[in-house]
């Protein structure tokens, strides 16, 4: 029995033992909220309750992408195209990735962002706006349907704008 889609468990960091199953389940939603409530990443500070996990900061405080000049950044979205180019700037022939792969992020992102409150929404977009923009993120490629795609739209440019 798996967990229901579109949800994450979380991990008890301060008991290991304690089993899988008994530990809650938080809903995508919740989780948009919690990444939203956050609010800026201090990089000189531990938050104790893991708000700024390292798995939840935007790239660009972890990879400093305007500090290192990187030749390839990559997406998920992209991966396997992406991984060729690497390969191929490489000058690695004897390393193939494998065929087929398919991001299925595309799918999975539209509805998912679209259980989200339009101020939820707007935080988690505040929240990796660097990182939409830096990695070529933008609302008219990633949503199909035009009611998620003009209100994200609507938020992306709005935090353009303030930035």
């Amino acid at each position: 029995m798996g967990e229901p889609k579109g949800s994450i468990s979380l991990h008890d960091r301060t008991n290991a033992s304690v089993a899988a199953e008994n530990l809650p389940t938080v809903t995508f939603e919740r989780f948009a909220e919690w990444v939203a409530e956050a609010g800026p990443v201090d990089l000189d500070t531990d938050s104790k309750d893991g708000q700024h996990d390292e798995h939840w900061r935007p790239m660009v405080d972890l990879c400093h992408p305007c500090t290192i000049p990187y030749t390839v950044l990559g997406r998920t979205a992209s991966l396997a195209e992406d991984a060729r180019l690497v390969l191929r700037t490489a000058n690695i022939t004897s390393v193939k990735f494998p065929e087929g792969y398919r991001s299925a992020t595309p799918d999975v992102t539209e509805s998912l962002v679209s259980l989200l409150r339009t101020d939820v929404l707007k935080g988690v977009l505040r929240h990796y706006l660097q990182d939409l923009f830096l990695f070529g993120y933008r609302p008219q490629e990633v949503f199909q349907n035009t009611t998620a795609r003009d209100i994200a739209q609507s938020i992306y440019e709005e935090l353009l704008a303030e930035a």
